[in-house]
C-alpha cells in the first residue's frame, strides 16, 4: 500500500510552501491524484503553487521604492533597462502569475468545473481520457498542438497498460527524479 506525504511543504489557507524537514501531510494515495487530463496532482505548479510564490515574491522586491529609483536613474543615466520602462505591464503579468495557483487537487476542486476535459469525461461517467474508447478523435484535445496532442494520446495509452496506480507511482517517481525533491511524494507505509 501506498501513502502520500508531502515533503517540504506545508498547506496553509493561502496555500504558501515553507520548506520544512519533516512530513507534514499524510493519507493514503488513491486515483484521485490523477486528473482526468492525466496530469499528476503531486507535480502540478499551480497544485504546489511554486511559480506563483516565485511571482508573489518578486513582486514584493519590485515594490521596494530603492529598486524602482536605481531602475528609473540608470535608465535616464545609460539608457539600460529600457525593457523596464514598461514597469506596470510586467507587474500585471505577475500578479496574474501569483493567481496560478490550486487549492485542492483537481477532481477535488470546484476551480476545474468549466475544464472542458472534465465535463466530457464527467458527461461519459468515465475516470479520464484513458478510459475513452474515442480519445484517437477527441474533439477536446484536437486544439492542442500535435506534439502535443500526440505526447497526450501516448499517456492516456499508458495509463490504460498500466492501470492508474502503477502509473501513478510512475509519474511521481519521473517527478522525483526531475526536481530538486520538492513535489508531494509518495512512499511506501512502513519503508
Amino acid at each position: 500500500m501506498y501513502h502520500v506525504l508531502c515533503l517540504g511543504f506545508q498547506r496553509g489557507d493561502e496555500m504558501r510552501h515553507k520548506q520544512s524537514t519533516k512530513p507534514l501531510v499524510s493519507g493514503e494515495i488513491n486515483a484521485d491524484w490523477i486528473a482526468y487530463c492525466g496530469h499528476y496532482c503531486g507535480n502540478c505548479h499551480l497544485y504546489k503553487g511554486e511559480i506563483a510564490d516565485m511571482a508573489k515574491e518578486l513582486l514584493r522586491k519590485l515594490k521596494d521604492p530603492q529598486f524602482q529609483k536605481t531602475t528609473e536613474g540608470v535608465q535616464r543615466i545609460s539608457g539600460r533597462f529600457r525593457s523596464l520602462s514598461d514597469y506596470r505591464r510586467f507587474s500585471e503579468m505577475l500578479c496574474e502569475l501569483d493567481s496560478l495557483r490550486c487549492t485542492q487537487i483537481c477532481r477535488h476542486s470546484d476551480a476545474t468545473s468549466n475544464c472542458r476535459v472534465r465535463q466530457c469525461c464527467e458527461k461519459k461517467g468515465i475516470a479520464g481520457c484513458w478510459e475513452c474508447e474515442e480519445i484517437e478523435s477527441c474533439e477536446v484535445i484536437a486544439d492542442l498542438k500535435p506534439d502535443l496532442k500526440l505526447r497526450r494520446i501516448e499517456m492516456f495509452l499508458e495509463i490504460r497498460k498500466v492501470g492508474v496506480q502503477k502509473y501513478l507511482i510512475q509519474a511521481h517517481q519521473r517527478a522525483v527524479d526531475d526536481s530538486s525533491g520538492h513535489i508531494l511524494c509518495f512512499d511506501r507505509k512502513g519503508q
